[in-house]
């Protein structure tokens, strides 16, 4: 539901965790997609443009490039993430000791600067992609008494975020609620959506 969503993602303490769970949460992005996400857009070439950022949180756009179509979009930034993106980038800098700059992953890999048992202190390697999320999706469901279920993971997050758009839009009265969500979901056909969200 809409409330274990919002439960799911602000039950996660890791601030490197919290603002990948909240950004699977409020955009339904692919992890694959998010997880490319730089401090600056790819060209064509794919190459760095560091004229565009991939985050404009003055005007609440967030700018990605879908890796199955190859398509570019630009998605409302809700006010959830925006505050989550201000916190994590404020984090990041601060962690960092330096200020942040294009080419940087927007939520990078990290590694462990401690070892043994208590609070694990953690380095962030700023041109390096995460690789391997599934677990962060794991803790943050244990973190918020959700039950998992084996198999589930950030996918999980996207078709729950679909159907409850659907529902809503039909609960709206919306005459033709399958309609809008293929667009939000990158998908070919209503047809494919349908079958996606059951």
């Amino acid at each position: 539901t809409a409330t274990e969503l919002v439960h799911l993602y602000t039950s996660v303490t890791n601030h490197q965790e919290r603002v990948l769970v909240t950004l699977a949460c409020n955009t339904a992005l692919r992890i694959s997609d998010i997880t490319k996400l730089r401090l600056c857009a790819i060209d064509n070439e794919g190459k760095l443009d560091p004229s565009t950022p991939t985050i404009d949180l003055d005007n609440g756009w967030l700018h990605v490039k879908i890796h199955k179509t190859h398509k570019r979009d630009d998605l409302p930034i809700t006010m959830e993430l925006d505050e989550a993106l201000r916190e994590w980038l404020i984090h990041y800098a601060d962690t960092l000791g330096r200020p942040l700059e294009p080419g940087m992953y927007l939520v990078p890999a990290k590694e462990n600067a401690t070892w043994g048992r208590g609070p694990r202190a953690y380095n962030y390697q700023a041109f390096n992609q995460i690789t391997g999320p599934a677990p962060i999706y794991r803790r943050a469901v244990v973190a918020a008494g959700l039950p998992f279920t084996a198999g589930n993971g950030f996918h999980t997050l996207r078709r729950s975020f679909a159907r409850i758009f659907y529902e809503e839009l039909k609960r709206q009265g919306h005459p033709d609620p399958i309609r809008p969500v293929p667009a939000m979901l990158h998908h070919a056909t209503p047809e494919m959506t349908s079958r996606y969200i059951g």
